[in-house]
């Protein structure tokens, strides 16, 4: 069964409307066994017109998953 669990600065930082979004997609996504997957939530640009993307990570193993130091690709198609 998954857990969702989130790192301590989201858990200061994220906003009552993100946090909604996380819930309800986290309770609804339906997984695969794929030992790491992820789900986009939003993508936006901010004010500086940089991207921002808001991703679950889904660890559907019992081992620890860490991203410190490694590049994270996302392919998006465009209209």
């Amino acid at each position: 069964m998954q857990n969702l669990t989130y790192e301590a600065a989201w858990e200061r930082a994220i906003s009552d409307k993100d946090r909604s979004l996380v819930e309800k997609t986290f309770e609804e996504v339906t997984l695969t066994d794929k030992p790491i997957q992820f789900t986009t939530l939003r993508i936006d640009r901010n004010y500086k017109n940089e991207l921002l993307i808001l991703v679950l990570v889904h660890n559907i193993t019992n081992e620890e998953c860490t991203f410190h130091k490694k590049r994270l690709n996302i392919y998006m198609e465009t209209k």
